[in-house]
């Protein structure tokens, strides 16, 4: 671990968000009609494995060797983006719909973390929200928002 300190910051940062997912997700209702997984099914793996993974960056922070941690350059400035796109994207969601909510988001990260190749990113958050969405609605018959309702022409109340 390049940065102990950092490092056990950012991860029970993560920890306190996959919390939070976990926590509100028990709000959505358990199954919607005329499907099989029910809305909650995402925000609680996401928030489970967010949890996961803190844990495993906090240990191995704990864990990393004391002449281990140099004075490097720290990515606070990469972290609050991250972070802040991060909820941003749970607040844009149901407006901008899964598809085009997660390709922004996925796009601002990796731009975030590399910018070297922009067009592989490009490809990458694409190829990703679409697969997911199909996965989730085609294969196990779940429900998300592909798109907004304003983008698609949806009824006007």
């Amino acid at each position: 671990m390049a940065n102990k300190t950092f490092d056990t910051i950012a991860g029970c940062v993560f920890l306190i968000v996959g919390v939070f997912f976990i926590v509100a997700s028990t709000g959505i209702s358990a199954s919607s009609y005329g499907s099989k997984v029910g809305p909650n099914i995402f925000p609680t793996g996401l928030g489970t494995i967010l949890v996961l993974l803190s844990v495993i960056v906090i240990a191995q922070a704990r864990r990393a060797a004391p002449e281990a941690e140099k004075k490097q350059q720290r990515n606070y400035k990469r972290f609050a983006l991250v972070l802040s796109s991060t909820f941003l994207y749970v607040l844009l969601f149901e407006t901008l719909g899964y598809v085009i909510s997660t390709f922004l988001y996925l796009l601002f990260v990796f731009q975030v973390m590399d910018r070297k190749r922009p067009l592989i990113a490009v490809l990458i958050a694409a190829v990703f929200a679409a697969a997911v969405y199909i996965v989730y609605v085609v294969v196990l018959q779940g429900t998300l928002p592909p798109f907004p309702e304003w983008l698609i022409g949806g009824e006007r109340g």
